[in-house]
């Protein structure tokens, strides 16, 4: 039996306007010094302007479309595990050396 205790899964915050996570979220990064109302000014303005640009692509959907592609492709593992991998392969590529040799 595990000794931790159970995770407290938050829930997901979501901004005002749109109802969006995504939103919320770029809302938080925008943030500076806990002034919530100016990071929502700037943030709403700025989807606003490219909801009024040529395009007629919601704003928000571009903002979760985006962020699908910026975020990584693949989980990354911890930096220990890969160097313990390269050793191993380092390790192994040397024993074959020495036999062959």
């Amino acid at each position: 039996m595990s000794r931790r205790r159970r995770v407290i899964h938050k829930e997901e915050k979501l901004d005002g306007r749109y109802h969006s996570p995504v939103v919320a979220r770029l809302i938080s990064t925008v943030m500076q010094d806990g002034k919530k109302s100016l990071a929502e000014r700037i943030v709403y303005t700025a989807i606003e302007e490219t909801r009024t640009g040529r395009t007629n692509v919601h704003a928000v959907m571009h903002l979760a479309c985006t962020q699908c592609h910026i975020s990584p492709a693949e989980a990354l593992s911890a930096r220990r595990t890969v160097n313990l991998i390269a050793d191993r392969v380092r390790a192994e590529k040397s024993t074959a050396a020495s036999r062959g040799a």
